[in-house]
């Protein structure tokens, strides 16, 4: 075999290993933002943020909005026009991120629909923080929620508004 055939049909295996690695990496992270926006969008408090304020409500979804990735970017992957604009870490990356990208969204659009309601301290809550270890009996349960119930009511009884994450 001729060395440039055989060099032209490693490259066309690798850059079709590429191609294909792209593609489905791509889809994944286009479905994982997709369906972050559309749970963001669902919510009680989306509506009413929108109609009043959608500025503010199209800024929230800025960090999601821009991790979706255009149609025409893996198009030109597939067509070997371009190798991508995000490379397949940045991709990977980006799924990572998605859990906690939503959470701080969800996070910002409760603040945002308690603001005018209330003049009141908003309190973070992260619930993990309550569970840092495996729960593996009912008695370990029940001494997770005690604590994480006593916490609460605290801060409810100084009046305080909880969200939490």
């Amino acid at each position: 075999m001729d060395s440039w055939d055989e060099i032209s049909q490693r490259t066309n295996a690798v850059l079709g290993a590429y191609k294909h690695a792209y593609v489905e990496l791509f889809e994944r992270r286009k479905n994982a933002y997709q369906s972050a926006i559309e749970e963001i969008k669902n919510r009680s408090e989306w509506g009413p943020l929108e109609a009043t304020n959608p500025e503010t409500a199209s800024s929230l979804l800025l960090s999601l909005l821009g991790r979706v990735g255009a149609d025409e970017d893996v198009d030109a992957v597939t067509s070997g026009t371009s190798l991508g604009r995000a490379s397949l870490t940045e991709m990977e990356s980006d799924l990572c991120a998605v859990d906690g990208l939503r959470s701080s969204v969800l996070v910002k659009l409760q603040e945002l629909s308690i603001g005018g309601e209330k003049k009141a301290p908003v309190r973070k809550v992260r619930v993990s923080e309550f569970f840092n270890r495996p729960i593996q009996t009912q008695g370990e349960l029940d001494k997770a929620l005690k604590l994480i119930r006593d916490s609460l009511q605290k801060y409810i009884d100084e009046g305080a508004i909880i969200i939490l994450e």
